[in-house]
């Protein structure tokens, strides 16, 4: 399969190249989800709703069980500037500097400990 690489670097307004980059994952998204499984489709500008399976309801009757998946864009830049600052995205590192496989293994530890 061919790798894709969008280029946004002539386009001017961050919000603009927000809306384009997350539309065409979603329509990604949703081509390799047909695919994979019965139906999935768009839902809202940035949610995909995927029919994973089927699951008795609670009078017995056979009833799609529905996943959401929402797309959103993280910042690629530093912006100090306003009321919530935003620290820079970097998929290996995430926002804090740490590596990001480890932070999510460090929230899954922390959600297996006991509560205080």
């Amino acid at each position: 399969m061919e790798k894709v690489f969008l280029d946004f670097t002539n386009e001017e307004k961050v919000s603009v190249v927000k809306e384009k980059a997350r539309q065409a994952l979603i329509e990604d998204f949703v081509e390799y989800l047909n695919e994979k499984y019965d139906k999935a489709r768009k839902l809202a500008s940035n949610e995909i709703g995927v029919v994973v399976g089927q699951a008795k309801d609670e009078d017995g009757f056979a009833s799609d069980i529905v996943v959401v998946i929402k797309a959103t864009t993280k910042a690629w830049y530093n912006k100090t500037d306003c009321k919530r600052p935003v620290k820079k995205f970097d998929l290996d590192y995430g926002t804090d500097g740490t590596d990001g496989a480890d932070a999510y293994q460090a929230e899954v530890e922390a959600k297996k400990a006991p509560k205080k």
